[in-house]
């Protein structure tokens, strides 16, 4: 990591219809209109599970779906995003390849998130065998490389949701790093050949940290101001979030982003962080 200056990595999970639709060409223009660029992870497969859906939604790290302490599913995606969800559910990042493709055209890093099937992967994957994650990451891959020309060189899994054996497989799939860790800095694995670029601004429950706020209320000044005490005095952080929320209240990101770097921050993707210290 860079002595000269502190590191904030700006990164986006892009997993729902309204995601694309409504949030991501606000976040593109607005990396133009501040010069900076951010690390979007794109689910390829369905982002509704039928079955997941009527089990519940505990994933298997105990968090619970953050009820109070995150948007609701209608304040979040929309009337129109939850049906057409429900109704078309697409391959997410086959069916927006198309609009997906400008953050690479742009100069973002895109990287993977998850398998082919977003919900199962984060409330169930400990039901899943090393033999299926495997497959489903091998599908995921396939899919990444068709309709973007390139293999991902980062993996972040829905939900935060991970094991030993989803690093092992990352490492033996050549990644170069993942996202799933909630704190610390940047680093090597201690059990696979893989780095980890952890994700560090978030509130209750792994909820992205302006979706929490904006939940309880908060106005836009202290909004920005509770942010930017969350940063502090630290040499890296990691904002997270989703298109469908941030790319809405783009205004506030710019907010946040404008003030982090009058503070000195330097706005990096994953692999530029990554890149210091693994090539």
């Amino acid at each position: 990591m860079s002595k000269r200056q502190r590191e904030l990595s700006i990164r986006f999970d892009i997993d729902t219809i309204p995601g694309v639709e409504k949030g991501l060409f606000n976040l593109l223009k607005l990396a133009r209109e501040l010069n900076v660029r951010f690390t979007f992870f794109v689910n390829m497969g369905r982002t509704f599970d039928l079955k997941t859906a009527l089990c519940g939604t505990r994933d298997d790290s105990g968090d619970s779906t953050g009820r109070g302490v995150r948007q609701t599913p209608v304040e979040h995606l929309g009337v129109e995003g939850i049906l057409k969800t429900i109704l078309f559910n697409p391959n997410l990042g086959v069916e927006y390849a198309r609009q997906i493709r400008r953050v690479l055209d742009e100069g973002h890093e895109l990287a993977l998130h998850g398998g082919m099937n977003h919900p199962r992967w984060q409330h169930g994957l400990s039901a899943m065998t090393t033999a299926e994650i495997r497959r489903t990451l091998d599908r995921a891959l396939a899919v990444f490389r068709e309709y973007f020309g390139r293999r991902p060189r980062g993996f972040a899994s829905p939900g935060f949701n991970s094991d030993w054996r989803v690093e092992r497989i990352l490492s033996e799939f050549d990644f170069t790093y993942h996202a799933d860790s909630r704190r610390g800095s940047p680093r090597m694995s201690d059990s696979s050949p893989i780095a980890v670029v952890p994700c560090t601004l978030m509130g209750p429950a792994g909820v992205p940290i302006v979706e929490y706020l904006l939940s309880q209320q908060y106005n836009r000044s202290d909004l920005v101001r509770h942010v930017m005490s969350e940063l502090g005095n630290k040499k890296y952080a990691c904002l997270y979030g989703h298109p469908v929320c941030e790319g809405r209240h783009y205004v506030l990101l710019k907010d946040i982003l404008q003030r982090a770097m009058e503070e000195g921050w330097l706005i990096r993707t994953h692999h530029e962080i990554v890149r210091e210290f693994v090539e």
